[in-house]
């Protein structure tokens, strides 16, 4: 894994430099896109598919998924 810099680019190069930086830190080959989440609901865990998902929202320190 490796971490996106965006500290002292010039605004308008920013958005250029970080399509660069994704592009080349992406594995070669097809793409595996995620189908499960495991998410925490008080003490227990729940396995979500990700097309049960409408939305991700912040919560803090937290992000919150917002099922139908």
């Amino acid at each position: 894994m490796q971490r996106l810099r965006l500290a002292g680019l010039p605004p308008g190069d920013a958005l250029q430099q970080v399509l660069q930086q994704l592009g080349a830190a992406a594995p070669p080959g097809p793409r595996a896109y995620l189908r499960w989440i495991n998410a925490s609901v008080g003490n227990s865990l729940r396995l979500i598919t990700v097309d049960e998902v409408l939305y991700f929202q912040s919560d803090s320190k937290y992000t919150r998924l917002v099922l139908a």
